[in-house]
This record gives C-alpha cells, sequence and structure tokens, in this order.
C-alpha cells in the first residue's frame, strides 16, 4: 500500500465514528489527492489493498446502498428487522439481536415482504454503535443504508417469569406514525409460542399470505427454547472468532432438539475452524438431512455446504455459491463460504491466492466487523508480503477480536512479513505453550502463507517434543518431513522418518514409500522392493484409532488398507513391475471407499495407472487416464494429510500436459503448488524447475529465470541426490 495514503486510510477506518471521514466522497478525494504525489508508486496489488479499504471504509461511513437482488412485485417490499430494546433480567439480553434473526426469517416471504438479511441487518446496527437502543431517526438511516421500505422496531419487557415483546413497522422513506404494531405475551418458557402470536399479528396486514405462511413458522427453528438460546449463543461466539466456544453451544442446542438444523449447520462451520473434519462431515448431513424446516434460500445454502463437505466438490460448490451471491448480493454467509472455499481450494486447482480477496472484501463492506474475513485477507496479504495492509488488518481483528481463535497465528504471519525477530521469537515462545491442535493449525499457515519453509519446519518440531503426544509426535514428523522433501534435503527427510517410525512404524513407511517412488531424485529399486514387501505383509485390521480428535490425527482414520494397495502400486510402477502396479490398481479400486474422501481412491487408482503408461512411454494412455482426475477431496484432509494432497498426480498430470505440448494447461497444474500448505511443497521446486523449461519455450527468457532462481532459492542446501535438477536448472537458466 502507497505509504503516502496511509493517513486517509487510518482515518476511514478508526474505531469511533466521529474520527472517520464525514462523507465517502471525502475520503474518496483524500485518496485520489494522495495517490497522484511525484513519489506514490501505483501498482496491481496497491489499487487491490485501495479498493479494499475503499469498500470497508465505505461501509463504515454508512454510504453504500445495499440491495440482495430479491425479485420484488411491489414497492414496499424489503423489511429490516432491527435490534430490541430488552429492559429486564440480563438473561434475556440475548433477544435484542436473536429476534432479528428470529423474526427476519419468520416475516421473508409474507406476501411482498422480503426480509433484508439479518446478518446485515446487525452489522449495520452495530456499526451505528447503538448497543439495543434504535430510535426512530436512527432506524430510519439504517434502513436508508440497507435499501430497505421498511424497518421494525421492538422491545421486549420481561417481569418475573413473564415476556412481553411489542413490535412496530414503519416506513424507511418518511416520518410517520407506524404502519403497523403488535404485541404478544407469556411466560418466559413460551418464548416461541409469543413470536408466533406475534408474527400473525404483523402478518395480519397481508392475509392473502399468512395462510400458508403461518403453518410453516413453527418449523423454520426449532421448537425447543433451551435449543434457541443456545443456538443464539452460539451464533455470537462465531461472531466473536471463538470457535471452541462456539461449536459447544451448538452442541448443547442439538442436545436439546436433535432436529434443529440450522444448528447442525452451524456446527458445521464452527468444525470447519476446528479443524474436525468427522464432526463437521456428521453435523453438516444431519442438516441436510432436516433440510425441509429451513427456508429456500437456507436450502440453498446447505446444498453448496453439502457440496463442500459432503462431496468435497469445489467446482460444483463454487457454481453453486455463486449463484446465490448473484439472487443475493448481500448474503454475509453466502460470501464468507464463497471465500473459504477459494482461499484453501483455489491454490490447487492452480488459481492465486489473490483470487479469494473478492468475497473477503465484499464480505467486509456488508459487515465490517467481521473477524472471519479480517483473518482471511490478512493471510492473503502475508503471502503478498503487504506489510502496511497486513498491520492494519491484524489490528482491526484483535480489536474486534481480543479472545479469537486466531490472534497468535495472525502475530505469527505479522511478525515474519515484517522481520521483526524479536516478535518472532516471542510468539514462537506463545505457541509452545499451546495446544497440539493450534501448532498444527499455525504450521500448516506458515508453510501456505509465508515463503520461507523453515517457519513452519520450526513450529512442526515444536510437536516432536517429548512432552507431546505419541499422536502430535508423529504429525509433527510427518510436517518436518515435508519441509525436508520442500528444502531438497533428503538425509533430514530420512531422519525424521527415522524417528517417527519409533513411535509409529506403519505411519513412517507409508511416508516413506510415497516420498520415494514419487520424488525427483534417483531411485533405489531394493529399497522399494522392501517396502512393498513390508506392506504386503502388515495386518492393517490391527491399527487402533487415533486417541486424539481432529483432522491432523483421523485424515487417515479407516483408509491404512487403501492406502496400502495404493503405495504398492506406486513402488512398483517406480521400478517397472507394471503387473504388480496395476494388479495393484485393480485391488485398490474393487475396495469399498471410506466415507468423506470423495474422489481420492479413484484419484489413486489413474495416478497408478498413469504411471505405469507414463514410464512405459505410452504418453497419451497416462493422459487419458489422469484426464479424467477429479480432486474432490475435503480441503481439511488434503491440509493434513501429504496423501490427500493428490500432489503427485496433479505434478504428472502436469509433466503429461507439458509433454503433449498443451503449455498453457500444464502451467495451471504446475501452479498449484503454492498457497496450499507444507505437504503441497513437496513438489513446489520441481514445479518451478519445469516452469522455466515452459517458459523457455515459450520465448520468456526473465520469467523462466525467475523460476529458475525460485528453485534454486528453495534448493540452496539440497542433498546431492537433486543434483540432476539443479544443474539443469543452472545451465538451462543461465
Amino acid at each position: 500500500m502507497p505509504v503516502a495514503v496511509l493517513p486517509a486510510v487510518k482515518k476511514a477506518l478508526a474505531w469511533h465514528r466521529d474520527d472517520r471521514w464525514p462523507s465517502a466522497a471525502q475520503f474518496r478525494d483524500a485518496l485520489l489527492q494522495a495517490g497522484s504525489a511525484p513519489k506514490a508508486k501505483k501498482s496491481k496489488l496497491a489499487a487491490t489493498i485501495g479498493a479494499l479499504v475503499l469498500v470497508v471504509a465505505l461501509a463504515v461511513a454508512g454510504r453504500m446502498i445495499l440491495t440482495d437482488g430479491t425479485p420484488t412485485t411491489a414497492p414496499s417490499s424489503r423489511i429490516a428487522v432491527l435490534p430490541f430494546a430488552v429492559r429486564g433480567n440480563a438473561e434475556y439480553e440475548y433477544l435484542a439481536e436473536g429476534l432479528v434473526d428470529l423474526l427476519s426469517t419468520k416475516l421473508d416471504g409474507a406476501g411482498t415482504w422480503r426480509s433484508v438479511d439479518p446478518r446485515l441487518a446487525l452489522g449495520v446496527s452495530r456499526r451505528e454503535g447503538t448497543g439495543s437502543t434504535i430510535g426512530r431517526s436512527t432506524g430510519r438511516d439504517i434502513a436508508e443504508r440497507l435499501n430497505a421500505d421498511l424497518y421494525l422496531l421492538g422491545s421486549v419487557v420481561q417481569l418475573g417469569q413473564q415476556l412481553s415483546i411489542e413490535a412496530s413497522i414503519y416506513s424507511g422513506g418518511e416520518e410517520s406514525d407506524a404502519l403497523i404494531q403488535a404485541s404478544a405475551e407469556g411466560s418466559v418458557d413460551e418464548l416461541l409460542d409469543i413470536l408466533d402470536d406475534l408474527s400473525a399479528k404483523l402478518l395480519a396486514a397481508q392475509p392473502e399470505a399468512a395462510g400458508t405462511r403461518l403453518s410453516r413458522i413453527a418449523l423454520v427453528t426449532s421448537s425447543s427454547l433451551p435449543a434457541l438460546k443456545a443456538y443464539l449463543r452460539g451464533v455470537s461466539y462465531l461472531r466473536a472468532a471463538r470457535y471452541q466456544e462456539a461449536a459447544n453451544a451448538f452442541q448443547s442446542a442439538i442436545v436439546a432438539d436433535s432436529t434443529f438444523a440450522l444448528a447442525w449447520y452451524q456446527l458445521g462451520i464452527a468444525a470447519d475452524w476446528l479443524l474436525n473434519t468427522e464432526l463437521g462431515l456428521e453435523a453438516t448431513q444431519r442438516a441436510l438431512q432436516y433440510a425441509d424446516r429451513l427456508s429456500e434460500r437456507d436450502r440453498r445454502l446447505l446444498e453448496a455446504r453439502g457440496a463442500v463437505v459432503v462431496d468435497a466438490d469445489a467446482v460444483a460448490a463454487e457454481r453453486l455459491y455463486r449463484a446465490i451471491v448473484g439472487t443475493y448480493p448481500t448474503d454475509v454467509e453466502a460470501w464468507s463460504q464463497l471465500g473459504e472455499l477459494i482461499l484453501h481450494w483455489g491454490p490447487r486447482y492452480g488459481q492465486p491466492l489473490e483470487a479469494a480477496r473478492e468475497p473477503w472484501i465484499r464480505l467486509l463492506g456488508l459487515e465490517p466487523g467481521r473477524p472471519d474475513a479480517l483473518i482471511h485477507l490478512a493471510r492473503i496479504e502475508a503471502a503478498a508480503n503487504d506489510v502496511e495492509a497486513l498491520d492494519l488488518l491484524v489490528r482491526r481483528a484483535t480489536e474486534l477480536a481480543p479472545e479469537g481463535d486466531r490472534l497468535l497465528e495472525m502475530r505469527l504471519l505479522q511478525s515474519h512479513v515484517k522481520g521483526d525477530v524479536a516478535a518472532q521469537e516471542q510468539v514462537l515462545d506463545d505457541f509452545r505453550q499451546e495446544g497440539d491442535g493450534v501448532i498444527a493449525e499455525a504450521w500448516w499457515s506458515a508453510g501456505a502463507f509465508l515463503d520461507d519453509p523453515n517457519v513452519a519446519i520450526e513450529l512442526a518440531q515444536m510437536l516432536t517434543d517429548d512432552s507431546r503426544s505419541s499422536d502430535a509426535r508423529v504429525v509433527g514428523y510427518a510436517a518436518m518431513a515435508s519441509g525436508g522433501m520442500t528444502q531438497g534435503q533428503w538425509t533430514n527427510v530420512l531422519d525424521d522418518l527415522s524417528a517417527m517410525s519409533e513411535l509409529d512404524p506403519i505411519a513412517a513407511l507409508e511416508y516413506r514409500t510415497i516420498l520415494a517412488a514419487t520424488a525427483v531424485v534417483p531411485v533405489d529399486s531394493v529399497e522399494l522392493i522392501n517396502h512393498i514387501a513390508q506392506l504386503r505383509e502388515f495386518d492393517w485390521t490391527a491399527i487402533p484409532p487415533p486417541a486424539a480428535p481432529g483432522v491432523w490425527f483421523t485424515a487417515l482414520s479407516g483408509l491404512h488398507q487403501h492406502l496400502a494397495q495404493y503405495l504398492i502400486g506406486l513402488a512398483s510402477a517406480r521400478i517397472g513391475m507394471s503387473d504388480q502396479a496395476l494388479a495393484a490398481a485393480q485391488a485398490l479400486a474393487a475396495m469399498q471407499p471410506p466415507e468423506g474422501h470423495g474422489s481420492l481412491i479413484r484419484d489413486w487408482v489413474r495416478g497408478i495407472r498413469a504411471t505405469v503408461a507414463w514410464r512405459a512411454g505410452d504418453i497419451e494412455a497416462a493422459l487419458a487416464e489422469l484426464e479424467q482426475f477429479e480432486g474432490h477431496v475435503y480441503y481439511q484432509l488434503a491440509t493434513a494429510s501429504l496423501f490427500h494432497t493428490l500432489a503427485y498426480e496433479r505434478f504428472l498430470l502436469a509433466r503429461l500436459l507439458e509433454e503433449s505440448g498443451r503449455l498453457e494447461e500444464a502451467l495451471t497444474w504446475y501452479d498449484s503448488f503454492e498457497g496450499a500448505g507444507l505437504h503441497d511443497r513437496v513438489f513446489e521446486a520441481p514445479a518451478h524447475w519445469r516452469r522455466g523449461h515452459i517458459y523457455l519455450q515459450l520465448g520468456d527468457e526473465a520469467t523462466a529465470r525467475e523460476h529458475y532462481m525460485r528453485l534454486l532459492g528453495l534448493w540452496a542446501e539440497a542433498d546431492t541426490a537433486f543434483s540432476t535438477v539443479l544443474e539443469d536448472a543452472r545451465r538451462t537458466g543461465g
């Protein structure tokens, strides 16, 4: 970000409204004036960040015109439900925002009424700093910013065991008395009945729609008050980036009502942040089971979620989310999940990390107080080495979620991008006090978003400490082995796998076989034959289930027998034992694939068969196999497990496309080894080597030289086993 624009940006993003620019026009003028200074540098990255802060600042200043694109049939159709005033016991303060969600759902689709996304209404309301007490004037301003024709203000009064709820609907465009007023009361244990009564009275203004709508009201949310309270508590924790507490609250909601579809859905989201794939899969499947209880819009969100978690089909999921935001451009949940999808999955399909900026920028424009958006954008800016933007995002995330689960990770990225050695040492000391899962998440983040793999390796090494569980130590050694391959240090890799073998000889055998069978180094045939024999002899049913939850420890659960056939096939193909390789592929194809692993088994079979054909010199047959490559693997599994990355299959596909003269397609797949994680980076240096060759063929010597230099940088201390590739890069790249 150009230094000249920083004062304008910082003023635009000030915490207090009075400290910001009075209008978007003045902010724009300040940016333009700063940008025209003689020393201001204009770059694509700076322009992107400028767009980000402009969108955010416009939202903070409250000057965005928002519309969700919902088709309307009458001029007064959009209604914004705003936070309620709550008087009485503090136990019921959750209703201030909770009723926004509930009544928005109940009123949406009643005749010509279409509710503004409640998350958007809450975001704009919070921006005003009004708490739960919103007056007519402020309500009208918020409605105008939301492009709402109507707005609803209400109050909750609690006296003893009684609740009284009042609601008034006003026109958003003029000063007038309430168009509709209604009230309902009852026992505190009858909250949902009170809301049904209140909704019925409000909907009575449109009797032609009330009949069918009211028959479904009770099904829109849970019928259990304890479940509802726990759910709303969980939503609040999610907004504050306190993911474990959110998951606990949603689980409490489900205990109270096992058919609560929205609680299952949100539990799946929380499980994502906790990297608990088994819980995320179960939660999403249960939400889908009760999808008929949701609105059509929420069902579409759930369908897209199912494509992500159950089917692991990133292409289909992106199509579904883009369809939702096409119809509802202000749907914050859809923008959030689209951003998650592109950031975590995009790099493995050759998309640059920058492609994930748009959804998060759009989300921040709609709801600036979203720590998750700031966290993901901070990761993108860390990868881009933009110190100023990263500082701004981390500071804002810290202000919004001072107890957030990802702040230590943000400090890690920030300290290394800034080159602050003291801060780096401090944050590493802080990580040593954390649990296994937190450290595992950090080495993934460092491997994905920082250039230097040593940062991720140092974090992974923390897991190998004697004080850690044996499962955690195995995960640490596996990550270190991938880091060693990234740096071309085969001797260190063997040392790490030897240490792993003392804890888990099967895991060490699996990792050593995959690396030996696929690495761009001379192969030891005797070693691979020995590995094949061990893989054939082992009793895979004797492997106990992992003791710890979380994807780092459970990724291979129920998969070892499949993995054995895959490794036998690859190792056999590598040393020319084609018949044995094809027999292993056939055996693997006949095995029942375990649930939750997408196309992994099918893609493994394709990888074996393609390798056999490639080694036999039949490029056409090999390419025919891998052109069927699906890559449908849940990204969290690929984050935690080298075997789930399908990195070898992607590299081989790129190599086959290159050898077939389809250079642009090959480049896309060679690009897929950056920005995803440490396990993917095993093939990063070889991918730079091949890209250098392709760009030379395309006549772009400068870009070719850049890739050769990056290869030489990664393998600056590589073992002699990699000398053939290094010598070729030095010779070819000049």
